[in-house]
């Protein structure tokens, strides 16, 4: 697929520090409509997250029944207890191509798009925005 990811990857996405609540970012998620967060401290990308892991992590899938204290407890955990850290980058100049593979071959759904200099995140590209540019 032709096109550099500067191209088709969310500006300015919602983020969260590593020590807010994952109940703060199951809630950013929710108001924001999406389903990866980057982890910012200090401005640096220090991790990224997603909704299949918060909900993995506050519902478990072995468990038969809620433990009700054990989901309040963490839902106020710091988000920092789940979160992939040192995630996957690309740069703003990338093709669509390498965000393609790289989704494939890591079984990831987002990518944090950061600025190849500094290092500071630009912006996210997701599957979504991969295939509402397919569509254009």
């Amino acid at each position: 697929m032709q096109g550099k990811l500067l191209q088709i990857m969310t500006s300015s996405p919602e983020t969260v520090t590593s020590d807010e609540s994952v109940e703060d970012a199951l809630r950013k998620m929710r108001q924001q409509k999406c389903r990866h967060l980057p982890i910012l401290d200090d401005e640096t990308l220090v991790g990224i997250v997603s909704d299949r892991e918060l909900r993995g992590y506050v519902l478990p899938t072995d468990a038969l029944e809620a433990d009700w204290d054990m989901i309040r407890a963490r839902l106020q955990e710091p988000i920092s207890h789940i979160s992939q850290s040192n995630p996957l980058t690309l740069g703003p100049d990338d093709e669509i191509d390498d965000a393609i593979e790289l989704m494939l071959e890591q079984d990831i759904g987002a990518i944090p798009v950061v600025e190849p200099a500094e290092g500071y995140l630009m912006g996210m590209v997701s599957y979504v925005d991969i295939l509402r540019h397919a569509l254009r």
